[in-house]
């Protein structure tokens, strides 16, 4: 998934998205790896709470406890 995040962020980043017990693809691996090079971020997500908790590890958004 391609992902562009406005204010405050500006950030361009790659998501891998998967099943609870899903695989990453060699293929897959080597693309978040060249991403990573270049300082795109290409995390996996597994689940909502995934997204909710790297939007907020990078300070985009406030997730009330």
């Amino acid at each position: 998934m391609l992902i562009f995040l406005p204010e405050p962020s500006n950030l361009f980043m790659f998501v891998e998205v998967k099943s609870a017990k899903g695989r990453i693809r060699p293929a897959q691996a080597q693309f978040a790896e060249e991403c990573e090079k270049v300082g795109i971020p290409c995390p996996v997500w597994r689940d909502v709470r995934d997204a909710f908790d790297y939007l907020e590890s990078i300070g985009h958004i406030e997730v009330p406890e």
